[in-house]
């Protein structure tokens, strides 16, 4: 993670230590930082669909529904390797059965 500090404050590769950091942030359950990363990520990179499927799965973690569903729609209008548009189906199948 430090290393993706250092990346960040020195403006080092672009937007993708915001992604990576995110999904360190995320995988250790620390839902604030990932949500603010992948915010940062999607700002930068907006065309990536892997920043804006990491934020649709942050926010339904913190069950904030409607910052899901925005995130979500964002992914799903991006084109998408097919694993990662699995993924958002998934996602989008997870996020629909919170709603109901």
């Amino acid at each position: 993670m430090e290393l993706y500090r250092e990346a960040i404050a020195e403006g080092r590769h672009g937007a993708h230590p915001w992604l990576g950091s995110g999904a360190v942030a995320l995988a250790s359950g620390d839902l604030n930082a990932a949500r603010q990363a992948f915010r940062s990520y999607v700002q930068q990179a907006p065309t990536d669909p892997r920043g804006w499927a990491n934020l649709a799965e942050t926010e339904l973690r913190r069950d904030e529904l409607s910052g899901a569903d925005q995130a979500l729609a964002a992914a799903e209008a991006l084109p998408a390797d097919p694993s990662l548009a699995r993924r958002i189906q998934a996602l989008h199948r997870a996020l629909t059965r919170r709603k109901s």
